[in-house]
């Protein structure tokens, strides 16, 4: 399987960056002085499209459920320690942290005899519109906290690690892990955040008539934190081997991060 196939959380006719025609804009603002680098980069988003993926990978049983969200069990069979909760971030799908067979987080802890659980928060619903961060710890993470007889550790990854810290302060767990949570965003340049202002007034109307905001929205401002990083990991994929496990890897992250639910 390595070098041959991706198992990506979903499949779709066509793979590549999300918005596309916002990406190809970009690739050409940043390679604006050099068509060595375009040709490079476009190069390297044609063997992202055209890499080989396999069939989506099956999500691991839910043991408790709370509306849309699913908490998944990944704990090794007759496993009796604490429970340990996975709480990723709302934006992308939770499959990072079990993103292929051999880079998965959560397998590596089932196999060392722990009891791990993954909160997939589902797709919501225009009728969610009213669930804000603080609605998704009240009404979802800390209900299926409460499932456990005692408490869990939690572990959050990006958003999810602020809103299980925020869980924390609420309940009681046995032990609080954060993995890339964002605390204060005064490092990312008044330039940057901006841009990122300016991208959600022009996108709020829309999203006030839909009830949700699409994941385009959300990552064209990611984009634009680190525009010339954003297309320079195109250029150096075309350089790869695509047989190799870099390539499989860069694939399966960008699945990953072209992916996502709407936001209520």
């Amino acid at each position: 399987m390595v070098g041959s196939a991706v198992p990506p959380f979903d499949t779709a006719p066509q793979h590549g960056p999300r918005p596309l025609p916002l990406f190809l804009d970009m690739l050409r603002e940043q390679t604006a002085a050099s068509a060595d680098r375009r040709a490079a980069a476009l190069a390297g988003l044609r063997a992202y499209q055209a890499f080989p993926r396999g069939r989506p990978a099956k999500p691991a049983p839910a043991r408790f459920r709370k509306g849309t969200a699913r908490l998944r069990d990944y704990g090794a069979k007759g496993a009796d320690g604490r429970a340990v909760i996975f709480v990723p971030s709302l934006i992308n799908p939770p499959h990072i942290l079990d993103l292929a067979p051999d880079i998965s987080l959560l397998r590596w802890l089932a196999q060392q005899g722990h009891r791990p659980f993954l909160l997939d928060w589902g797709t919501p619903s225009p009728k969610a519109r009213d669930m804000d961060v603080t609605a998704h710890v009240t009404r979802v993470l800390l209900p299926l906290i409460a499932k456990f007889a005692e408490p869990p550790v939690l572990v959050g990854y990006c958003l999810g690690g602020t809103m299980a810290l925020a869980a924390a302060c609420l309940t009681p767990v046995a032990g609080l892990a954060l993995i890339a949570s964002p605390w204060t965003f005064a490092g990312f340049g008044a330039a940057a955040r901006g841009e990122i202002a300016a991208l959600w007034t022009a996108a709020q109307p829309m999203c006030a008539a839909l009830g949700l905001v699409p994941m385009e929205v959300l990552q064209s401002g990611f984009w634009r934190l680190d525009p010339a990083r954003t297309i320079g990991k195109y250029e150096a994929f075309a350089a790869l081997d695509p047989a190799s496990p870099a390539a499989r890897r860069f694939v399966a992250m960008e699945d990953w991060a072209n992916a996502g639910a709407p936001l209520p």
